[in-house]
């Protein structure tokens, strides 16, 4: 039986925020009422609610109301209060983005590094924390290999260990990755390792082949995954997806449904229907003119010079020079991403590479968390309905936290860390 359980009393009701950075950048999303830093969460519950958390591993939303208090507090609610100069949803993810090489106290690490050969060619890497498990040296797969000396993790076999998908043009070096990285390791399961899949060509990663990063491409997640359940049988896996890496941790689980090697997943701004997400991004606004396309476009443009030969090295051609003249990225994916990755145009890639239909067959106990003040996914891509009615799911709706920000405090700090260590806590 589904069910949507709002933790502060958040009303369905929907208003604007009414800060200055409005009226300079445009409508933000719809939200719920301005007073409010509630979160609510909307989840699928069983008939018959178990009396321990092991039993009751079919309901998320049981694990979420007896484990994560972080999310869940019947007696006086739980709030995400974003820092005060952080209350809108564009300035929460500017933010996160100047942040994104920052070292501090909870960021400042260093990776051991391994690479893999996909089954096409491709390649690839790997970014441990704190290192490589010593039992990862002894029958892995062939065509791995590791960049970072002998170093070896003394954490017992069994201890979990947590793969996480970067967002789109992102990677290991990324501020939220690197924070999350530390605080699991610190304060999560114990022994808890945690490695970053870095997607082909970045991150000093080899690009060898022509398939291109995607929204819908999940085989090399795939086949990381079946390498360290084979590598490392007795170690209970997890994995946490952002944004472009949330769509596809989401579309795996999907796919997979019964058959996925994980024990828990947690996703962080999944934008679910790609098609809304780039109508949206796309809209005529100071904020998405001047900052999101312009951002995005000249990522796509240095993988595009760096990796041209290797573009062209396939059968078809792509046009270069109209590729580099580019203003948004529709007319990218239009030129290079949908051709080179299997689809007849632009509107059957998104289509197709969107995970909202696949949120029904998961059977993998899943954690999404988004805003809904998210400047790039709008309230209407995330599939509510298929949340409330799959008890193996558990959707977090923060009133604040933009894309992939969630700052929080008069010292900025990112919200979602304890609940994510408490939801992996009580399943790994």
């Amino acid at each position: 039986m589904g069910s949507s359980v709002s933790t502060t009393g958040v009303s369905s009701a929907q208003a604007q925020p009414g800060n200055f950075v409005s009226g300079i950048f445009g409508k933000s999303q719809p939200s719920t009422d301005k007073r409010h830093f509630g979160i609510e969460l909307v989840s699928g519950k069983t008939s018959n609610i178990a009396e321990s958390v092991e039993e009751a591993k079919v309901s998320v939303d049981y694990i979420i109301k007896t484990t994560c208090p972080t999310l869940f507090n019947k007696g006086r609610g739980v709030r995400m209060m974003p820092t005060p100069f952080l209350l809108d949803g564009r300035a929460q993810t500017v933010y996160s983005v100047m942040q994104a090489r920052k070292r501090d106290k909870y960021t400042d690490i260093e990776y051991d590094r391994q690479l893999m050969d996909m089954s096409d060619g491709g390649i690839v890497s790997l970014d441990w924390y704190p290192e490589r498990p010593a039992a990862g040296r002894v029958g892995a797969l062939s065509g791995c290999s590791s960049s970072a000396g002998s170093h070896t993790h003394t954490g017992s076999a069994a201890a979990p260990i947590v793969v996480v998908l970067p967002g789109s043009m992102g990677s290991s070096s990324e501020y939220y990755i690197r924070h999350l990285a530390k605080t699991l390791t610190s304060r999560g399961p114990p022994g808890c390792r945690l490695v970053v899949i870095n997607h082909r060509g970045f991150s000093r990663t080899p690009c060898v082949t022509t398939r291109v990063q995607s929204f819908g491409y999940t085989d090399d997640l795939h086949q990381v995954i079946e390498h360290l359940s084979a590598t490392y049988p007795e170690a209970p896996l997890g994995a946490v997806g952002y944004s472009m890496g949330g769509n596809m941790l989401t579309k795996y689980l999907g796919e997979q449904a019964g058959a996925s090697k994980l024990s828990a997943a947690v996703t962080v701004c999944c934008p679910y229907d790609v098609t809304k997400l780039y109508d949206t991004i796309s809209r005529p606004t100071l904020f998405n003119n001047k900052v999101l396309q312009p951002s995005l476009v000249r990522s796509a443009k240095w993988f595009i010079r760096k990796y041209e030969d290797v573009i062209q090295s396939g059968d078809a051609k792509y046009d270069i020079d109209a590729l580099l003249k580019a203003k948004r990225v529709r007319e990218i994916d239009t030129l290079l991403t949908a051709p080179i990755s299997g689809y007849e145009s632009c509107e059957q890639y998104y289509r197709e590479s969107s995970s909202a239909p696949y949120v029904a067959d998961i059977q993998t106990p899943l954690l999404a968390i988004n805003s809904r003040d998210d400047p790039m996914v709008p309230l209407d891509a995330i599939p509510v309905e298929s949340f409330r009615n799959n008890p193996n799911t558990v959707l977090v709706l923060a009133r604040h936290g933009g894309h992939l920000g969630f700052f929080s405090g008069m010292v900025p700090r990112i919200w979602y860390m304890d609940p994510v260590v408490q939801f992996f806590g009580a399943l790994l």
